[in-house]
């Protein structure tokens, strides 16, 4: 089962938005602190699933303790997105009426673009739902992909769908001088760890960051856009401490 959601917050800090299931499903745990910010990190064991329900023309589908997968796309020009992969078990369909369904939780995001959105920061340090520090680059934003394992595990017994293993990686390009270009030549080179942070949203409520705290930049590449070339890494996500490789942030 695969679909797209909007990447926005509840429209209150502190209170997590629609998607937090979704997330949580993908091996993520949902830590909120009252009226300030809710943040989901990797998890490695005891991830919730999910029940998954599809209707179309009067017939009712589902997928049970579904588990799955999120790629995030924060791009310049788009609306941020997430979008998931989830596999479940299938149960019996059923016949049943269409059901009446409620949106008015789902916020509508605003585009990634300079007045929306801060420059992408490489460096810096996060704490308590904001990053401090490191180096702002002008991007055309960030997109990255959990890359979770998901299987169907068989037993006698038990049968169940679980997340196995992760590989997070995601893609980069910048606007960069001369001189930042031979810089970053250097981290790819060495195979530097660099933080990479995009925050998204000026309001309350509707903040959205995404962090990991050890990138790996390579492939290093030119590409033209608008004319303008640019600068394109691929990054892997690596993690410092255990399930901290990446973290997004509600605020």
């Amino acid at each position: 089962i695969s679909f797209e959601v909007e990447l926005a917050g509840s429209g209150t800090a502190g209170v997590a938005p629609p998607w937090g299931p979704l997330v949580q499903a993908c091996a993520f745990a949902e830590l909120v602190t009252e009226d300030e910010r809710v943040e989901y990190v990797p998890l490695s064991d005891d991830s919730p699933g999910l029940t998954i329900y599809y209707h179309r023309h009067g017939v009712k589908r589902a997928g049970l303790g579904c588990k799955g997968s999120v790629e995030v796309s924060m791009l310049v020009g788009e609306r941020p997105t997430l979008r998931f992969r989830f596999l479940g078990k299938a149960a019996v369909p059923a016949v049943a009426a269409d059901p009446t369904v409620a949106l008015s939780v789902w916020k509508v995001p605003k585009v990634v673009s300079e007045a929306n959105t801060d420059p992408l920061i490489v460096g810096g340090a996060y704490a308590a739902g904001a990053v401090t520090g490191g180096t702002t680059f002008t991007s055309a934003g960030l997109s990255l992909n959990l890359n979770a394992d998901v299987q169907f595990i068989p037993l006698v017994g038990a049968e169940y769908v679980e997340v196995v293993d992760r590989q997070p990686s995601g893609q980069i390009t910048l606007d960069l001088s001369a001189a930042q270009e031979v810089t970053f030549d250097g981290y790819v080179r060495s195979n530097a760890l660099q933080s990479i942070a995009l925050a998204h949203g000026k309001t309350a409520g509707n903040k959205v960051l995404v962090f990991a705290p050890a990138g790996q930049l390579s492939n290093q590449r030119h590409v033209e856009r608008n004319g303008l070339l640019m600068n394109q890494f691929d990054v892997g996500f690596d993690p410092v401490a255990g399930n901290d490789e990446l973290r997004i942030v509600v605020a």
